[in-house]
């Protein structure tokens, strides 16, 4: 709870620095820095090896922290090159300044480093992840207010934020981490972590064949407009996402043959705070994105779709979760590569690859057409974001399908009082906000009302879910308790 604390935290700080960035950034310039961040992402892909296997044998009690962190600062040499090979097909498929593209060549180790260090804290010191977030949160607003409002510096000065906070993060994360250290650096481990290298990269490919929907449609459009809107749109979409960090101890209990009883319960509390989330940004889905900029409102519909198709993916991780930690193919005796096959830490990913390949042919594919037929951009998103909840829901399905009915037992009910509290949430906040919001306020004006509008409709949504049901009454009674160790 206190991580999904921080996370609520960091809904507003992540709102109040891309507010900059998008008052300071064109949307071309807006979708050039996501194409960037793609190709972090790209690089970073081989740290996932370590990533996966060091957390499963740290939360079974093996000190192997030390190893874990020099390991994937070494292989991020290989990240970089990656990283310069997409940065020169970026530039040469569309003609910009190549310098904009190794100004963020620094984020690539940073990020093996505190990637590594946060997969550590998250079986170690799961409530640590907290600190490490909110530090960087705190770091990157400092940073960004001075490189990007008071200097001036456009894209470079956001990227330069970025590797601040992230230097921040990867240090704090190390040293919360320490305790994990206690072992010397181990090269026999280190050979058993990559002997079985293919399931971590295959567990991995589909979040990168995901993440590689903004740059499959930079190449296709021939630029970085289309990805920008998007960009804006998923931004503000994601905060419903954040619901999925409820979870975040299941994985580690269930690896310690703990917390299969409190799948059900995690569902519900997910649904409790989720559903309201995403009822929320798609009620004042125009009055967020104005928050970033004015020419951003024209997505407000992709944004409404997004919001629920970010809800169905923090379930889609929750489901993941309870299907990998409940997996014991890794231990058990006899062919490693053989149990693995068998079991879900091999089956889950090959649904998420099958889930990604889908979806990156249907994005590709509404973006060359959506160009060739002369669509709009509004438009192109629009069925863009579709095309991404239809796939998300059916994926849900078939997890859902996998770990069994029996986990989710009694949650029927609440689920219809979730629902019927946030639409009452929904149409307090449209009937109020015209008394509340203009698009001429200032900007600082504008968002301190924005925030009132959303405490009002917070308080309708928990008010009605008190009043209606004994058990959220209770919860609601304990939800100052996850902003507190």
């Amino acid at each position: 709870m206190v991580v999904f604390g921080a996370w609520i935290v960091s809904i507003f700080t992540g709102i109040v620095f891309i507010s900059m960035v998008t008052h300071r950034l064109t949307t071309s310039q807006f979708g050039l820095l996501e194409i960037i961040t793609d190709i972090v992402a790209f690089a970073s892909y081989p740290l996932s090896i370590v990533s996966y296997w060091a957390p499963r044998d740290i939360g079974r009690g093996k000190k192997f922290g030390k190893t874990a962190i020099v390991a994937n600062l070494a292989v991020s040499l290989g990240g970089c090159a990656v990283f310069g090979l997409f940065a020169f097909v970026g530039n040469s498929a569309v003609v910009s300044s190549i310098a904009l593209f190794f100004s963020a060549l620094a984020l690539v180790p940073l990020a093996y480093w505190y990637r590594t260090a946060n997969a550590i804290l998250s079986v170690s010191k799961p409530q640590a992840t907290a600190y490490t977030l909110l530090s960087t949160e705190a770091s990157k607003l400092v940073a960004g207010y001075f490189l990007i409002f008071v200097l001036r510096w456009g894209l470079p000065g956001v990227l330069l934020s970025l590797s601040l906070s992230n230097v921040v993060q990867a240090g704090l994360g190390t040293y919360l981490a320490r305790g994990t250290f206690e072992g010397s650096f181990s090269l026999d481990q280190l050979k058993v972590w990559f002997g079985s290298a293919w399931l971590p990269l295959l567990d991995m490919t589909p979040s990168i064949v995901i993440l590689a929907d903004t740059y499959v449609v930079f190449l296709v459009t021939g630029g970085y407009t289309v990805s920008g809107y998007y960009q804006a749109a998923f931004v503000i979409a994601s905060m419903v996402g954040y619901s999925r960090y409820l979870s975040y101890a299941l994985y580690p209990m269930l690896l310690k043959g703990e917390g299969e009883r409190v799948i059900g319960v995690l569902f519900d509390l997910m649904m409790m705070v989720g559903i309201p989330m995403a009822v929320g940004v798609s009620a004042l889905a125009p009055e967020f994105l104005y928050l970033l900029s004015k020419q951003y409102v024209v997505t407000s519909v992709p944004l409404m779709i997004l919001a629920f198709s970010a809800l169905a993916s923090a379930f889609f991780s929750l489901l993941d979760y309870s299907l990998i930690g409940k997996d014991k193919s890794d231990i058990e005796e006899g062919n490693r590569f053989g149990n693995l096959l068998k079991g879900n830490l091999f089956l889950v990913p090959v649904m998420n690859l099958t889930y990604g390949v889908i979806y990156l042919a249907g994005v590709a594919a509404v973006a060359h057409f959506g160009i060739s037929f002369g669509y709009s951009y509004p438009l192109i998103i629009t069925l863009w974001a579709s095309g991404q909840l239809i796939l998300n829901v059916l994926f849900v399905a078939l997890k859902v399908r996998r770990l069994g009915l029996r986990s989710f037992a009694g949650t029927g009910r609440p689920l219809a009082y979730y629902t019927l509290s946030a639409a009452a949430m929904a149409v307090t906040v449209r009937a109020v906000g015209p008394f509340l919001l203009s698009f001429s306020m200032p900007t600082v004006d504008y968002a301190v009302r924005l925030l009132i509008l959303i405490a009002v409709g917070t308080a309708v949504y928990f008010g009605i879910l008190a009043a209606v049901d004994k058990r959220s009454r209770e919860r609601i009674a304990r939800l100052p308790g996850i902003f507190l160790p």
